[in-house]
């Protein structure tokens, strides 16, 4: 599997970093041509922005449950009550990353819970 379908897409992950998720993930979106890369492997100077991947995104948010792959659309999808409406997601970790936003946005968690799920 692609890195880049394990990690949120760097809209999700700009606005995930707004709400002030701290950026400490093993994968940043560097945005220039080289994508995602390992933290290791970039210059920290230029304020990246994390690419949490699934397993991150997961410990996050105790929201998860809900997603589920549509053989039709060929996507991931979301429809519980949680998220209003049914959402098609191209990647199970874009669903993690939504579903993450809508619960600090409506308040069922706050950025520090999120922040000390991050590192527990």
């Amino acid at each position: 599997m692609y890195l880049e379908k394990q990690c949120c897409n760097i809209n999700y992950a700009e606005r995930l970093k707004e709400l002030g998720v701290t950026q400490k993930s093993l994968f940043y979106h560097t945005h220039s041509k080289w994508g995602i890369m390992p933290k290791q492997s970039i210059d920290f100077t230029g304020n990246p922005t994390s690419a949490f991947t699934c397993a991150e995104l997961v410990q996050m948010n105790e929201n998860v449950y809900g997603i589920s792959f549509s053989d039709r659309e060929k996507k991931f999808y979301s429809g519980s009550a949680v998220d209003k409406d049914v959402f098609y997601y191209e990647t199970f970790s874009d669903a993690l990353a939504s579903k993450l936003i809508n619960a600090i946005k409506e308040e069922w968690v706050t950025v520090e819970e999120v922040n000390a799920r991050l590192f527990a």
